[in-house]
């Protein structure tokens, strides 16, 4: 058996689909702390669910791929006292089409193939929230977990076509970190800074072999970093009563 570390794999990677963006707002579900508090404040609890389309072109090799998405989360959050805990679960349904061309010498091939994905999250947050005069500070733990699946596949095409064995790739992310927010007049200012771990598949392999015959191969990518320096800034602009213009 031959390994291989070829360059980048043609689509999308474990790493665009997996590495959770913790978020650096403080969405508090009830008032900061103070003296009229009270002990338990009212949970939130959302649903959300979306579509997504990417298209990646690589013109020098005659080859695209796109990835379609459907994905559902559910989420909620609540407070005891300077308590904050939030949490979520969310699912995506993918489906991956792609056509490339595999050109040497004066062999040339079309190949083109499609399959489908999944990826399962949750994740669970909990944090510690002050004031510290003009400013919202609060500490956090976070830890997510997130599952990728991509089905077995075979190419269409002639004899540089592939038989791509399906992959189950799991991995953690664990977060500590503080969040800050602060009012100038209308703009509410918000940043982020923690550091990240991560464990489990960090170098999702996927085995290959040509349709035609002969050994199986690996394809190993660049492997997730282990540990992240996590940075984050943004601003919400009030423009009305109610809407705000967000920026990051």
């Amino acid at each position: 058996m031959r390994r291989h570390r070829p360059k980048p794999r043609r689509g999308p990677s474990l790493r665009h689909i997996v590495r959770p963006r913790v978020q650096n707002r403080i969405r508090l579900p009830c008032a900061p702390p103070g003296p009229r508090q009270h002990l338990a404040c009212r949970p939130r609890l959302g649903l959300a669910g979306g579509y997504t389309k990417s298209d990646v072109d690589v013109t020098a090799r005659t080859s695209s791929s796109e990835v379609e998405g459907l994905h559902a989360w559910a989420y909620g959050g609540t407070a005891v006292s300077s308590l904050r805990l939030r949490g979520g679960v969310g699912y995506s349904a993918l489906t991956f089409r792609t056509d490339r061309t595999a050109t040497f010498r004066t062999f040339s091939d079309r190949l083109s193939s499609d399959h489908d994905g999944a990826t399962f999250q949750a994740f669970a947050d909990v944090g510690y929230a002050m004031k510290l005069g003009t400013l919202a500070v609060e500490p956090f733990a976070s830890v997510a977990a997130v599952s990728v699946k991509t089905d077995a596949f075979s190419e269409r095409g002639g004899a540089a076509a592939l038989a791509v064995a399906g992959s189950d790739h799991d991995v953690t992310f664990s977060t500590l970190g503080v969040r800050t927010q602060a009012r100038i007049g209308a703009v509410d200012l918000h940043a982020l800074a923690g550091w990240q771990a991560a464990s489990g598949d960090l170098t999702p392999v996927t085995r290959q072999q040509f349709k035609a015959g002969g050994p199986s191969f690996l394809i190993v990518p660049t492997p997730l970093d282990d540990q992240a320096l996590l940075m984050d800034a943004g601003l919400d602009l009030k423009v009305a009563h109610r809407p705000t213009a967000p920026a990051t």
